[in-house]
C-alpha cells in the first residue's frame, strides 16, 4: 500500500494537479491487498467517506474484509461508495454492493459490455424502479379511463388522460383509496430553501418603498411653489375680491383636497422628478414578479414568525388533493424554514394537529410533516371553527407563554358555519391579541359535479366575499388562486394601486409641461417671422432702442488723442485743471469700442443711455502710469515715440528657487500611504509638471486680422515649448535650475529605495509593518502549510521580538485550522515574559485539518478593545468567499477594525484576490510574501549604481499594497528625472559649460527683462538685444 500523502490535503487547483499526475504514473503490480489498504485507511479519524474502486476479486476473503469494516468504523458514521470497475466476476460485483448497503454507501457498476449490468447501481436501479411505478400508473389510469368511458353517457374522446385519472380518482371517496395513490413523493426528501431576508407585506414594504416614503408624491414636490387664492374685503369698493396671478409666471393645478392653486413649474425639477417615479415603477413591478412566482403564487407571502396553517381536507378537496400535496411541499421548502415556530392541522370531519404545539422549522420537522401530512384522508365537510379554536386556544402553547402570530387557513370552500358565526367569533377569539388571519381560496374545479355537495354549497364568487370578510375584519390578507393563476390577492393590490398612483402623477407632470411649453408658444407672435429670415436674430438683440456705439477710431484721430493725453499730464504738474478743463478732457477721451454681444455680464433689461451733461470722473491712482510722447522721423511718415514718465508700479519678482527637500532617516512604523502623506512628490514640491505647468508659462496664441490666421505671442519664439499633460507651455526654468531639481529628486529617491529596503528586511518582509497598538495575529495551520511550517515559526518568533515587542502595547495570537484556537482569552500586555511565552507555544504548531478562517475572525472580533487584525493564511476559507465578507461587513459595521491580510507563498490568484478583497472592504492593507531576492537586488543596485537615462528601469512587481505604491513613487522619480534632463538639452551647449556663468547671466536678464522697451528681442539665449 503506497499512498500519494500521508495526511489529507485540502482540495484546490495545486493538490488536483498534483493527484492527476500520481494517477497517470501508475502501473499494474502484485496482487489486489484490500483489506491492507482498507486498515490505511480507517485509521484516519477525519476521512467521512470512502471511495473503493475495484476490478478483479481480492486477495483476502471478502466475509472477512466485511466484518472488518464492520467493526472499525462501528460508532462512526463513514460511508463506503463502491464502484465496480468493468469486472467480469459477478461474485466480486455481489460483494461490492454489500458492502456499500452495510455502510449506508451507493454502489456503481461499469461495463463495456453489458447495459443491463450498468443498471444494477444503486441510483439506476432506483430511477429503473420509479420508472416501473410510473408506467403501472398510467397502465391504471388507461383502466380507469376505459371505465369510466363505458358508465359515461357523454363522449370523452377530447379530454386529456390527466383529467381523467383525476376525476376518476374522485369517484372512490375511501381513505383507503386516497393514500394507496399516494406513494408518487414518499421516497423524494424535501430541498429546504432558506431565504435570504424575512418575507414582509406589501402594505409594510411600502411603508420603505412607497412614494409617500421616498418623497415622490407629487403634491409634496409641488407644495413649496403651490400658493392658494387669496380672498380679501376692499372698503373702497365695498366688495370681497380674491387675488389674481399673471398667467404667465403661474400655472392653475387642482390639488388633491380639490382646491385650485397656483404652481410655479420648473421643468428640471419635473423632468427629474419623472425620472425618479419611472425608477420607483421599475421596483414595483419587480415586486410583483416575486410575489407572482413560486409558491407565493399559490398561497400568498408567510410573513410572520410563529404560524399555524390550517389546511381544508374535506370531501371537496378530493378532486385537486394530488396537486395540493405539491403545493404544500412547495410551501414546505421555500417559507418555512426561516420562522422561529409552526404547526399544521389539517380539519374535516374531524380535525388532526402534526404536533400538540409548535415546534422549530428544521429540516427533520419539515421532512415529518411533509410525510404526516400525505398521510392524510379526504372526508366529511369544513368543521372550521373546531380547527380555529385549536390553533388559538392551545393548552400546551398557553402555559408555556407561546403566542400564535398569523393563521394561514386553505380552504376550497365556506366553513359549515354561517358567515356571521364564523366573522364574529374570529374577531372575538382575536380581539387584544397579536395574531392576524389570513385567508387562501384554493378553488378546486368541479364542473362534473362528481364529488358529493358540501355542508354548505356557494358559488365563487360568494366563497370569495366570505372569505375575504373572515381575511379583513381581523386585518388580515386575501388571497385566491385557481389553475395555475392569480384571481386575486391583497398584496398584489397594494402594490398595482401604488403602480396607478404613480402613472396618474406622471400624467399630472406631463400636463403641466405641456401648460409652460403651451404658454411660451404663444408668447412669441413673431416667431413665424424669425423661422423666414435666412440669418436668426441673436438672442441678446432687443427691441428698445440703444444708444449708438461711438465709431472706431483712425491712426490719425489716435496720435491726436496721445498728443492731447501727454499735454495734459505734463500741465498737470504745474496747476491742476479746472472745471471746464476737466469737462472737456473726459468729453475728448477715447471710447473702445465692443459689438453689442460682447459683454457677458449683459442683463435682459437694457440700461438707459447716460444724460448729456453727465460728467464721467476719472479714478486717481496712487501709481504713475508710464506715459510716451509720439514725433515724426524723417523717414516719410514713420512716428517715434520717447518716455516722458516711468510708471512706479514694476516691482521686480524673485524667481522662487527649487525648494530641498528633508526626509528624516529614521524609519517610522506606519504604512506608506501616511509616509507619502508627508513626503511624496507632491508634498514636497518636486512635481515637475506642477513646477513647469504654471499659468505664466502658457503658451499663448492670437489672429491677426490683416493675416488672416493666429500666430503665436513674441515671447513664444524665445522660451523653448514642452509638452505638459497634452498642452503647450514654455519652460521658464534656466538651466542650473533644472539641474538643482535633478539632485533634490535624486536624494529623494535614493531615500525612498533605502525605505523599500527597510520593508522587505526583518519581519516586515512576511508580515508588512505591524502599525496599531492593540493587535491580534491570526494564523493559518491547515493541512497546506505542512512544508511552510518551520519558516512560519521562525518569521512568527521574529515577529514577537522585531515588532510587536516595540511597537505594540497589547496583542493575542489565534491559530486556526478545523477551529480557532487562541493563545489567551483576552489581549495580553507586551513584555519580555508575555512575548517569550507567545514564542514557545508558536513552536508546538502542527499542520493539519481545514481553513476556517470566519471562525477566527469572529473569535478575535469578540475582544471589544482590538484595534488591527492580521490575517496570515495560504489560500481561500473553507466557506463561501462572499459569505465571509458579508459576514465581516456586519461585524465591522460599527467597530472599523482593520483587517490586514497577508499571503504567505499562495500562488493562487484567486485566495489572493480575496484577501485583497478582505483588506480593502476594512481599510486594511494587502501583503504578500516576497521569497524571491529581486526586490533586494533592486534596491542594491540603485543605492550603488544608480540609473542611467539609456536603461530600463527593471523593477520587480510588487503585490502588496505598502510595497506597490512607494514602488510608483520611485517609477515617478525616474520619470521626473528624465524630463527634466530633456528639458536641460533643450538649451544650447555652452549654457552647460559654466554653471556660475550661466547664473550671472540669468540676473542681467531677469533685471533687462523688467526694463520698460518695447523694441527689445531676446536672443536664444536669453539675452536682450536691441
Amino acid at each position: 500500500v503506497r499512498p500519494l500523502w500521508s495526511v489529507v490535503r485540502d482540495v484546490n487547483a495545486r493538490i488536483i494537479d498534483e493527484a492527476l499526475f500520481w494517477v497517470n504514473t501508475l502501473k499494474p503490480s502484485g496482487g489486489c491487498n484490500l483489506l491492507g489498504a482498507l486498515k490505511h485507511v480507517l485509521k484516519r479519524k477525519e476521512i467521512d467517506s470512502i471511495i473503493l474502486v475495484l476490478g478483479n476479486t481480492p486477495d483476502q476473503s471478502p466475509q472477512i474484509i466485511c466484518d472488518y469494516v464492520r467493526e472499525s468504523i462501528a460508532g462512526r458514521s463513514v460511508p463506503l461508495h463502491t464502484v465496480a470497475y468493468d469486472c467480469t466476476v459477478s461474485s466480486t460485483n455481489i460483494f461490492l454492493n454489500d458492502l456499500a448497503e452495510q455502510t449506508k454507501g451507493r454502489y456503481h457498476c461499469y461495463a463495456s459490455t453489458s447495459d443491463e449490468q450498468i443498471m444494477t447501481g444503486t441510483d439506476l436501479s432506483l430511477l429503473n424502479n420509479e420508472v416501473k411505478k410510473a408506467r403501472q400508473v398510467l397502465k391504471k389510469i388507461q383502466e380507469l379511463r376505459a371505465g369510466a368511458s363505458l358508465n359515461q353517457s357523454y363522449s370523452m374522446e377530447d379530454r386529456s388522460m390527466d383529467s381523467y385519472a383525476l376525476e376518476s380518482f374522485s369517484l372512490e371517496t375511501t381513505e383507503n383509496q386516497i393514500i394507496s395513490t399516494r406513494n408518487f413523493t414518499d421516497s423524494s426528501p424535501l430541498v429546504v430553501e432558506h431565504p435570504s431576508f424575512p418575507a414582509r407585506t406589501s402594505q409594510d414594504w411600502l411603508q420603505q418603498h412607497g412614494l409617500k416614503a421616498k418623497g415622490l408624491n407629487l403634491y409634496q414636490v409641488l407644495a413649496p411653489n403651490a400658493y392658494s387664492y387669496v380672498d380679501g374685503y376692499i372698503s373702497s369698493i365695498n366688495r370681497k375680491v380674491q387675488s389674481k396671478v399673471h398667467e404667465m409666471s403661474m400655472a392653475q393645478f387642482r390639488w388633491h383636497d380639490g382646491t385650485v392653486k397656483n404652481v410655479h413649474v420648473d421643468p428640471t425639477l419635473l423632468f427629474d422628478y419623472q425620472r425618479h417615479l419611472e425608477a420607483a415603477v421599475h421596483l414595483y413591478k419587480r415586486r410583483t414578479e416575486w410575489l407572482s412566482v413560486g409558491c407565493r403564487k399559490i398561497f400568498g407571502t408567510v410573513v410572520e414568525k410563529r404560524v399555524v396553517i390550517i389546511v381544508d381536507m374535506s370531501i371537496c378537496m378530493s378532486p385537486a388533493v394530488l396537486r395540493l400535496y405539491e403545493h404544500m411541499r412547495l410551501l414546505l421548502e421555500q417559507q418555512m424554514a426561516n420562522k422561529t415556530s409552526y404547526n399544521v392541522i389539517c380539519f374535516g370531519d374531524k380535525v388532526e394537529m402534526f404536533r400538540t404545539s409548535m415546534v422549530e422549522p428544521s429540516p427533520e420537522y419539515l421532512e415529518a410533516t411533509w410525510k404526516w401530512f400525505l398521510q392524510r384522508g379526504c372526508k366529511g365537510s369544513r368543521n372550521f371553527l373546531d380547527a380555529f379554536r385549536l390553533a388559538v386556544e392551545n393548552d400546551e402553547e398557553l402555559k408555556h407563554g407561546i403566542d400564535v402570530e398569523g393563521i394561514y387557513l386553505i380552504t376550497s370552500g365556506v366553513p359549515d358555519e354561517p358567515k356571521e358565526i364564523v366573522c364574529g367569533f374570529v374577531s372575538e377569539a382575536l380581539a387584544g391579541r397579536n395574531t392576524t388571519l389570513h385567508t387562501i381560496f384554493y378553488e378546486v374545479d368541479d364542473e362534473d359535479g362528481l364529488v358529493a355537495i358540501p355542508g354548505r354549497f356557494c358559488d365563487r364568487v360568494d366563497t370569495a366575499v366570505v372569505l375575504r370578510e373572515m381575511a379583513h375584519v381581523v386585518q388580515g390578507r386575501f388571497h385566491w388562486y385557481r389553475n395555475g393563476a392569480i384571481i386575486e390577492s391583497d398584496d398584489l393590490r397594494t402594490v398595482i394601486n401604488e403602480m396607478d398612483k404613480a402613472f396618474n402623477y406622471s400624467q399630472k407632470t406631463a400636463m403641466l409641461l405641456e401648460t409652460v411649453r403651451r404658454k411660451k408658444v404663444e408668447t412669441t407672435p413673431d416667431s413665424t417671422d424669425s423661422e423666414n429670415q435666412l440669418v436668426p436674430r441673436p438672442p441678446s438683440a432687443s427691441k428698445t432702442k440703444m444708444a449708438l456705439t461711438p465709431p472706431r477710431h483712425t491712426a490719425l484721430t489716435k496720435a491726436r488723442m496721445n498728443s492731447l493725453q501727454a499735454s495734459s499730464q505734463s500741465t498737470k504738474k504745474s496747476r491742476p485743471h479746472s472745471a471746464s478743463s476737466q469737462t472737456k478732457e473726459s468729453t475728448l477721451k477715447a471710447l473702445c469700442w465692443k459689438p453689442p454681444t460682447a459683454n457677458a455680464t449683459s442683463t435682459l433689461i437694457p440700461v438707459p443711455p447716460a444724460p448729456k451733461n453727465f460728467v464721467v470722473k476719472e479714478r486717481k491712482s496712487s501709481l504713475v502710469k508710464a506715459s510716451q510722447q509720439t514725433f515724426y522721423t524723417e523717414v516719410k511718415n514713420e512716428t517715434g515715440a520717447v518716455y516722458t514718465q516711468y510708471p512706479t508700479n514694476i516691482t521686480k519678482k524673485t524667481r522662487k528657487p527649487i525648494t530641498p527637500a528633508y526626509i528624516p532617516d529614521k524609519e517610522e512604523a506606519v504604512t506608506t500611504r501616511e509616509w507619502m502623506r508627508h513626503y511624496s512628490l507632491s508634498k514636497l514640491k518636486l512635481d515637475l509638471n506642477s513646477i513647469v505647468g504654471t499659468s505664466e508659462c502658457s503658451h499663448a496664441k492670437g489672429k491677426v486680422q490683416t493675416l488672416g490666421h493666429s500666430v503665436p505671442a513674441r515671447y513664444c519664439t524665445i522660451f523653448p515649448s514642452i509638452e505638459v499633460k497634452g498642452v503647450v507651455k514654455h519652460l521658464h526654468l534656466l538651466p542650473h535650475e533644472l539641474l538643482d531639481y535633478e539632485e533634490q529628486v535624486e536624494k529623494v529617491m535614493k531615500r525612498y529605495v533605502k525605505r523599500m529596503q527597510w520593508l522587505m528586511s526583518g519581519s516586515r518582509r512576511v508580515f508588512g509593518t505591524v502599525v496599531e497598538k492593540k493587535v491580534i495575529v491570526l494564523i493559518d495551520t491547515s493541512g497546506s502549510m505542512v512544508t511552510s511550517m518551520d519558516e512560519l515559526k521562525r518569521e512568527l518568533a521574529a515577529l514577537m521580538w522585531d515588532q510587536i515587542r516595540k511597537h505594540t502595547t497589547k496583542f493575542n495570537l489565534v491559530r486556526f485550522s478545523t477551529e480557532a484556537v487562541p493563545w489567551k482569552p483576552n489581549l495580553m500586555s507586551t513584555s519580555d515574559e508575555t512575548c517569550q511565552e507567545a514564542v514557545e507555544w508558536v513552536s508546538e504548531f502542527e499542520a493539519n485539518g481545514s481553513t476556517c478562517t470566519l471562525e477566527a475572525l469572529q473569535r478575535a472580533f469578540d475582544d471589544p478593545e482590538i484595534q488591527g487584525i492580521y490575517l496570515l493564511t495560504d489560500g481561500k476559507p473553507d466557506h463561501s468567499t462572499t459569505m465571509v465578507l458579508r459576514e465581516l461587513a456586519k461585524l465591522n459595521s460599527a467597530r472599523n477594525v482593520r483587517i490586514h491580510c497577508t499571503s504567505f507563498n499562495c500562488d493562487d490568484s484567486a485566495a489572493n484576490k480575496f484577501l485583497q478583497l478582505l483588506a480593502s472592504q476594512t481599510g486594511g492593507r494587502f501583503h504578500r510574501c516576497q521569497g524571491d531576492s529581486d526586490g533586494h537586488v533592486f534596491t542594491h543596485r540603485l543605492l550603488t549604481d544608480g540609473f542611467r537615462d539609456d536603461e530600463p528601469l527593471s523593477m520587480p512587481v510588487f503585490e502588496g499594497d505598502d510595497l506597490r505604491r512607494l514602488a510608483s513613487e520611485i517609477a515617478l522619480c525616474r520619470k521626473f528625472l528624465m524630463q527634466a534632463r530633456s528639458y536641460r538639452a533643450l538649451f544650447p551647449d555652452k549654457t552647460k559649460g559654466n554653471k556660475q556663468h550661466s547664473r550671472s547671466k540669468s540676473v542681467d536678464n531677469l533685471q533687462a527683462k523688467n526694463a520698460p522697451s518695447s523694441n527689445h528681442e531676446r536672443n536664444p539665449s536669453g539675452i536682450l538685444v536691441r
